[in-house]
């Protein structure tokens, strides 16, 4: 029975947000070991994971030869100069 109820608190969070942006907001900085994206995308959503305050601990760039140099940085810049020194 307590194995039960420890992992319905697992699920919590996801019934007490209401739309889906917070739903993947949550996982996103809280649950996901993997995300991936493409540099656009990264550019395009730069400011909305600095908001969340969004943490990486690597980056894997597959394909990179077909980017720009100046490109391979957006990823990069995903997190702030002051919480990268995790």
């Amino acid at each position: 029975l307590n194995a039960i109820f420890t992992e319905l608190i697992e699920y919590r969070p996801l019934e007490l947000l209401r739309s889906q942006r917070q739903r993947t907001d949550y996982l996103l900085t809280k649950q996901a070991k993997i995300v991936a994206m493409t540099c656009t995308h990264a550019a395009i959503a730069r400011s909305h994971l600095l908001k969340l305050n969004f943490q990486y601990d690597n980056v894997l760039m597959e394909e990179a030869g077909q980017m720009l140099e100046v490109e391979t940085f957006i990823p990069l810049l995903l997190q702030n100069s002051q919480n990268s020194q995790r």
